[in-house]
């Protein structure tokens, strides 16, 4: 009894890849790998710059707190009768700064449609 090997067929036979194939193949697959990590390496990089400006937000908040607490001692220094409306700093006053007028209140300044 003797044996034959099985024919290929168009399912199975595949082609045979030759060397510059197989390099169009690798480099596609490389290039391919390169985008991703390029992708990636700029997820990361928006993910870093993201937390830097929030870094530096809670900085400014922190720096505004605590110089809003030292200028409320320091009124408080002055005695219950504080004129927050003609506190400067520079040249611009409180009164003339704040436009809001919740904010205003926050100070015991007239609205601003009244302070005009």
């Amino acid at each position: 009894m003797t044996i034959e090997a099985p024919t290929p067929t168009t399912e199975t036979a595949r082609p045979k890849m030759t060397a510059l194939d197989a390099a169009r193949a690798r480099a596609q697959d490389l290039a391919k790998k390169a985008a991703q990590a390029k992708a990636k390496a700029q997820k990361l990089e928006q993910k870093i710059k993201s937390l830097e400006a929030g870094k530096a937000r809670a900085i400014e908040t922190r720096q505004k707190i605590l110089l809003g607490a030292y200028l409320l001692a320091q009124a408080k220094k002055t005695g219950s009768g504080y004129d927050f409306s003609r506190m400067t700093f520079g040249e611009v006053t409180l009164d003339s700064y704040l436009v809001r007028d919740d904010d205003r209140q926050i100070f015991g300044l007239p609205p601003r449609s009244e302070a005009a």
